[in-house]
């Protein structure tokens, strides 16, 4: 979940999405090389594979739902696969051969959408997270959502953007409650109301969403859509980073490197800046 990037920071203010992938090494789409797999019978390569994918579904959808940010799901997938002694590129070819869950469908829809064993392809990436998502998948009605909001595999269409968010919030979608918050925030397919975007936050961090936090202590501290609180801001991206969020370690470096809503601690804010920092640094085992 990387839906809006607070403005006190120095990336980009270009909304990203689960979609914005870093370059990634080329092997990841390569032939597959020898390894224990190839001496499997066929029907435990079978097993191992759809083992391997379940697997794969629930890093996915948990992580997503706890709202991790993109670089970090997409790294936990890729580790689990080495760590399967398999390549990207061999659980896609199984994936692509058996469709016959909404999660194997998401899944697949974001292997597309990150060269993860298959050239990058947003259009498909689209395709197949809106056939999970007309079957009601709700983690794929998020991903549609963030493809119309972003123009990424579809046309640019915020009102899209949000009807979908709504189905994937209505469907308990931590990431889709969060996106409404962002869409009410900033005015994206619906009227603007601040209000309703940090109702939209609390109600994603009441589900478990780390991002939503890191996101609410924003609203904090430029005072949008509540009373102007740098304390209060402080605390929510403090919680947010020890959780993991990459975007919290950030900003709260930001906090201790500036004084916001706390002491200047210089120490403090170089260590959560290395954190932000080799957070973003792929090291796949």
């Amino acid at each position: 979940m990387n839906l809006g990037n607070n403005s006190n920071t120095t990336r980009s203010s270009t909304p990203s999405t689960s979609f914005d992938a870093p370059s990634t090494p080329t092997s990841r789409t390569s032939s597959p090389s020898p390894s224990s797999s190839s001496n499997l019978s066929a029907s435990n390569q079978n097993r191992a594979f759809k083992k391997l994918a379940e697997q794969l579904c629930a890093i996915f959808y948990e992580g997503n739902q706890n709202g991790q940010e993109d670089s970090e799901v997409e790294k936990s997938i890729i580790n689990h696969i080495h760590k399967s002694h398999f390549e990207p590129v061999q659980i896609y070819q199984w994936l692509s051969k058996n469709r016959d869950t909404l999660q194997f469908q998401s899944l697949l829809g974001y292997f597309f959408g990150h060269e993860i064993g298959v050239e990058a392809d947003k259009r498909k990436a689209y395709t197949f997270f809106l056939n999970a998502a007309k079957k009601n998948d709700h983690l794929a009605q998020y991903f549609v959502g963030a493809s119309y909001l972003e123009g990424s595999g579809a046309k640019q269409d915020y009102e899209l953007a949000f009807l979908w968010f709504q189905k994937s919030a209505n469907g308990g979608c931590t990431n889709g409650l969060c996106a409404l918050g962002y869409c009410y925030l900033n005015g994206y397919g619906v009227h603007k109301d601040e209000l309703k975007g940090v109702t939209f936050y609390k109600k994603s961090i009441d589900g478990g969403n780390n991002y939503a936090m890191n996101r609410l202590g924003y609203c904090y501290q430029y005072g949008k859509g509540t009373k102007k609180d740098p304390r209060k801001a402080f605390e929510l991206y403090r919680k947010a980073a020890e959780k993991g969020c990459e975007s919290g370690a950030h900003d709260l470096a930001e906090c201790y490197r500036k004084g916001i809503g706390t002491l200047v601690n210089l120490e403090l804010a170089e260590y959560w800046e290395e954190r932000y920092q080799a957070s973003l640094i792929y090291n796949f085992e």
